[in-house]
């Protein structure tokens, strides 16, 4: 009798961010310091079919919002190998970002499984983010959107949203 390998429990893990790119870089640069991932641009049809990068940095326009709201921005993988972000063990990270001078759009970075490869990622990437950024109104914010912030800019979910949805200290 074959005995089938059990599905890795599910378990919802996110945190959510307003970040500028070079918020993220160095963030990602810390995570990529401390142990080895990939990062591939997640195609939901194909994950095959993705450009692997080994560091944030090489990611071109990585941290620039590519849509008007957060789920219309790109979507990466973030994972231990190539294997293991192909197979979906990896955290999922929407990086959001600057839109245009004045206007940031959220991201986050989510998993939904429990899976010890994916929660070593996470657990990084939550103390990093306790340690550098700094929480306002339920969501984490990098310190140079931070800055933009309290210049004036928008942050926000959408940029078609009304003001009242945009993040306020």
């Amino acid at each position: 009798m074959r005995r089938h390998k059990a599905a890795p429990k599910k378990m919802a893990k996110r945190i959510d961010f307003y970040a500028t790119r070079n918020d993220w870089l160095f963030l990602l640069g810390e995570l990529e310091a401390s142990q080895d991932v990939c990062y591939g641009l997640d195609w939901q049809d194909d994950p095959t079919r993705s450009t692997r990068w080994d560091r944030a940095i090489d990611i071109p326009n990585f941290g620039i919002a590519t849509g008007t709201d957060t789920i219309k921005c790109n979507h990466f993988r973030v994972a231990r190998n190539e294997s293991d972000r192909i197979e979906g063990m990896a955290a999922e990270l929407s990086p959001g970002g600057e839109f245009n001078a004045q206007t940031i759009i959220s991201g986050r970075v989510a998993t939904l499984y429990d899976d010890p490869r994916i929660q070593k990622i996470m657990r990084k990437l939550a103390s990093l983010t306790k340690k550098h950024l700094t929480r306002v109104n339920g969501y984490w914010v990098g310190p140079d959107a931070l800055e933009k912030l309290r210049a004036g800019a928008r942050l926000t979910l959408n940029i078609h949203a009304s003001a009242d949805f945009n993040l306020r200290e």
